[in-house]
């Protein structure tokens, strides 16, 4: 019984995703503000603007590869222009749960509540990133990542010229 919850426990674990660069994709979507509703931490809906160029992060309190990469989401977001684009934290988690980690971890990150859920965006796996420019998804990353090396930094660099 000690290992069968054992092997739970690690499937568990390391079920919320751990892709590699590799599997990072361009995605052609339309419409994705049709698909994505975000709230920042008092319960108001963020307006997206098309023209801007957007940096999502959808992660999870439970998720340990979510939380493993999230310095180096903010050592890489302080090295990037924060005129060029604008950077969202989101879970669908309950708005209290996703405060009361804010609150308990350092990271100074643009933590918004998804309340059009992760199912409506045909995301499966956590952490998945994505960058949104012109209203359309250009790149999508799923599983963790070192954000801050110099290689994701120059790739981020380029998505957002």
């Amino acid at each position: 019984m000690t290992n069968y919850l054992s092997v739970l426990a690690f499937l568990f674990l390391f079920s919320c995703g751990t892709a590699t660069r590799e599997q990072t994709e361009s995605v052609d979507h339309d419409n994705v503000h049709a698909d994505l509703r975000l709230e920042d931490m008092e319960g108001n809906d963020i307006t997206i603007n098309r023209s801007e160029t957007i940096f999502i992060n959808f992660w999870a309190t439970w998720c340990a590869p979510c939380i493993k990469e999230m310095p180096s989401l903010e050592n890489m977001q302080s090295k990037l222009d924060q005129d060029k684009i604008t950077f969202y934290y989101a879970s669908s988690e309950p708005k209290s749960k996703i405060s009361k980690f804010a609150e308990q971890k350092p990271w100074q990150l643009n933590y918004v509540h998804l309340a059009s859920g992760l199912e409506s965006l045909n995301i499966n796996a956590l952490p998945t990133t994505m960058i949104i420019k012109n209203g359309e998804i250009i790149w999508t990353q799923t599983g963790m990542r070192e954000w801050d090396s110099e290689e994701s930094i120059e790739e981020i660099k380029e998505i957002i010229k």
